[in-house]
């Protein structure tokens, strides 16, 4: 699927140890990103709190997103000329 973040994310880094920066939050959230992958740990007590491995675009790095800071990315609409 492809996604992006409805406000900016809470992310963090697959190793879990590397803060992730404002820039990478905010170019996910403009642009969204791929899902790689699901982690099986939950970490935090919430509704939605399923992590998600996703890659933003123009990213090289791969980052852990809570599902509920994901939304599906709406299809283009057709413009008629």
């Amino acid at each position: 699927f492809i996604v992006h973040a409805a406000v900016k994310p809470s992310m963090t880094s697959r190793d879990g140890k590397s803060w992730v920066t404002s820039e990478e939050k905010s170019n996910f959230k403009n642009r969204g990103g791929i899902i790689i992958g699901i982690d099986d740990k939950i970490v935090s007590a919430a509704k939605g709190a399923k992590r998600y491995l996703v890659l933003p675009f123009g990213s090289v790095e791969t980052y852990y997103v809570e599902e509920r800071y994901l939304k599906k990315k709406p299809a283009p609409k057709a413009k008629n000329s």
